[in-house]
């Protein structure tokens, strides 16, 4: 009986952590997403979005660069010629200190 009171104490926890992190997650998602002020970007043939980044200070910006258009794209892989992407703002006026 040890045993499975043991087993659905552990339950408890991994499910409360479960919860708190989901929540967290959402939230910080929310945040990333939610702002209005973005530059306009047209990609042109050879472009991808580690590149695109790159172009405004860090590489490591591809991933906020897909976020702020994750509704109209459905893989980072796949970008075209001609389509338009949002910078957010925070990425576009980037000055090499601080996001």
């Amino acid at each position: 009986m040890g045993y499975l009171n043991n087993a659905v104490k552990q339950l408890g926890y991994l499910v409360v952590f479960s919860v708190a992190y989901s929540s967290s997650v959402a939230a910080h998602t929310a945040i990333q997403t939610c702002s209005d002020q973005t530059r306009s970007y047209t990609v042109v043939k050879g472009d991808n979005l580690y590149n695109i980044a790159k172009s405004f200070g860090d590489y490591r910006f591809w991933e906020y660069i897909y976020i702020a258009n994750a509704d109209d794209m459905e893989n980072p892989h796949l970008i075209y010629p001609g389509q338009s992407i949002k910078i957010p703002s925070r990425i576009a006026e980037f000055d090499g200190t601080s996001i």
